[in-house]
């Protein structure tokens, strides 16, 4: 299992004032790992925050900005929430990700 996603309008600028979110579900028995292809945002007014299952109960990854592509990161079970928001000020082109379901066996 496969996916791709992107900032709202990509590879146009995202719009100012945007909330979304992605929930990304695999199969029990793996783990989601997810790449930035590209990311560009407004230097930590518009920003990602990647949470390891669900965002209401569970840990908070990071928050990314700016010009700094995260690194690859893999959760520790079946579900990933990723959300984008955007400020009423500057806006860039944002990003394009891609996720994939590895295999908790798989994982070294």
């Amino acid at each position: 299992m496969r996916g791709t996603f992107n900032s709202p309008n990509y590879p146009g600028d995202y719009l100012i004032m945007k909330r979304c979110t992605w929930r990304i579900n695999v199969p029990k028995g793996f783990r989601i790992s997810l790449k930035f292809n590209d990311f560009r945002t407004e230097d930590c007014s518009d920003y990602v925050q990647i949470f390891d299952g669900n965002p209401v109960n569970d840990s908070l990854v990071g928050k990314f900005c700016g010009f700094s592509k995260p690194g690859k990161i893999i959760s520790t079970s079946s579900l990933m929430t990723v959300k984008f928001f955007s400020d009423g000020s500057g806006n860039f082109r944002g990003f394009s990700a891609d996720y994939w379901a590895v295999n908790k066996s798989k994982i070294i």
